[in-house]
């Protein structure tokens, strides 16, 4: 029996992943539309929308959802609002071609990002920077030492950035859902606006 081991690149699908989208393209309604398919349609997508940021552990308002990889890293590189922006040089190409001003921080020989070079890069210029570094490369896979670099400390807090996340025994949903509107009175929050508090609260590493 063949046996699929390249989930660093692409992973299949969960049977329960399949089953909501199939309910969900079941379903008709638009969900900027006032009527009640519209405000069914926009329920499942806020729901939706809490359940993703309590596993990720960001504010739902926080959380902007793309049609794939490529616009959400657009999204993160071209819209942070940052002087610089640091790429490894081990990203995707839809990482190092979103940005032509992108600096480039150099690798170590086993794949990984260079932390002392990304040291000299951040300490070379102290405008506030956004830094992208991939978990683990699809075609390599090596791992980045995102949790574990930088000898005792994260690599991303020896950049000096912060993100935030749930403490101990938070639930970063609880919060929003005590104060979650009826769906009668469903948010009609622009995406414009949304992708701006994105850009300037969620998934960002700087100085």
């Amino acid at each position: 029996m063949p046996v699929y081991l390249d989930h660093n690149a692409t992973s299949p699908v969960r049977s329960e992943a399949v089953q909501a989208m199939t309910d969900a393209l079941s379903a008709v309604g638009n969900a900027s539309s006032v009527h009640r398919y519209g405000r069914d349609a926009r329920r499942r997508v806020e729901d939706a929308r809490e359940a993703v940021a309590a596993l990720v552990g960001c504010a739902p308002g926080d959380l902007v959802f793309t049609s794939g990889g490529t616009e959400a890293n657009n999204t993160a590189l071209r819209g942070h609002g940052r002087a610089r922006t640091l790429v490894s040089a081990g990203e995707h190409e839809a990482v190092l071609q979103a940005r032509a001003d992108a600096e480039t921080v150099a690798l170590t020989p086993d794949g990984t990002i260079d932390l002392d070079a990304l040291d000299a890069a951040l300490a070379a210029d102290d405008r506030p920077a956004l830094v992208s570094v991939m978990l683990a490369n699809n075609e390599t896979g090596a791992i980045n030492p995102i949790a574990t670099g930088g000898g005792d400390r994260p690599a991303a807090r020896r950049a000096g950035a912060l993100r935030r996340r749930a403490g101990p025994g938070q639930d970063p949903g609880r919060r929003a859902r005590a104060r979650r509107r009826p769906h009668h009175r469903a948010r009609r929050t622009s995406w414009a606006g949304r992708r701006a508090r994105a850009r300037s609260r969620c998934w960002t590493a700087s100085r």
